[in-house]
């Protein structure tokens, strides 16, 4: 056992030597290596500080996927060439309101949608303290240096234990969050991207086979319906990606409140 943690410190201290920041998973090595050393037993790990959920894994994979485009533009205006000129919606010529309805749907899709994909990605990424460093007025992986080579105190491993209670509430709230928005978002992406998308763009291309003007004009109205549904969906997804964008931020800034409490930085784990 002795051997194990001199290794496992020896393994850290080579990466922090290499100048690479130092990162959660690191933290809670070292602690444990610590507590381990002064016979510190806790009732439950740390390994809230290194990941928000099991479920993060399946979104990280989830939002990899790309984002279906409505249609591409020379299908779009192959399509919008089979409405009747003299058809209106809304007051609106009936091809300039298809038309912009579809941009309106694929910018979404292809820019906003996708900019939340990518921030939400960098918040699961995010792994090292130093990164608020600014934010909280000094160099995390410097300190953390200085309390890695530092004989391990009993004292010290039994404040955290004693306060390990207060970070899993804490995280606790953030967790359950996170995995309610990550089946709302699942689920609003099947009903936007599998049923919505494909349903509506099938409809629409259901133009250039329809002959009648009657059937046409029941098309078009049975399309702009399904606009109505599909922009409703992504409304309300964007706001979940929001959400959990922020509630990532969240966790973020407080588990390096819990990586600087760990290591002596904070004199609790007082709350973001």
């Amino acid at each position: 056992m002795k051997q194990i943690q001199i290794i496992s410190s020896l393994l850290i201290f080579v990466q922090v030597i290499n100048c690479d920041p130092v990162t959660f998973a690191q933290v809670v090595q070292s602690f444990n290596t610590k507590a381990n050393a002064t016979g510190v037993k806790l009732k439950s790990s740390l390994d809230f500080l290194v990941k928000i959920s099991e479920k993060a894994r399946f979104i990280k994979a989830f939002n990899m996927r790309d984002v279906p485009l409505f249609t591409t533009r020379e299908e779009r205006e192959e399509v919008l060439a089979e409405v009747l000129k003299r058809t209106t919606v809304n007051g609106m010529n009936a091809t300039d309101f298809l038309r912009k309805e579809i941009i309106s749907i694929d910018f979404d899709q292809t820019q906003t949608i996708t900019q939340l994909k990518e921030d939400i990605i960098k918040g699961l990424n995010f792994a090292a303290p130093s990164k608020y460093d600014v934010e909280f007025g000094g160099s995390f992986d410097h300190s953390f240096n200085e309390w890695h080579v530092k004989r391990a105190k009993k004292s010290e491993a039994q404040n955290v234990k004693d306060k390990l209670n207060v970070m899993i509430k804490q995280d606790t709230k953030l967790k359950e969050r996170f995995d309610t928005l990550a089946t709302e978002i699942t689920e609003l992406s099947f009903k936007l991207n599998h049923v919505g998308i494909n349903e509506c763009s099938s409809k629409l291309n259901s133009l250039l086979t329809e002959i009648l003007p009657a059937g046409k004009i029941a098309t078009i109205k049975t399309v702009v319906k399904q606009f109505t549904e599909i922009k409703n969906n992504q409304a309300m997804k964007m706001r979940h990606m929001q959400e959990m964008k922020h509630t990532l931020s969240r966790y973020n800034v407080q588990r390096t409140i819990w990586a600087r409490f760990i290591i002596g930085l904070e004199k609790t784990p007082r709350l973001a």
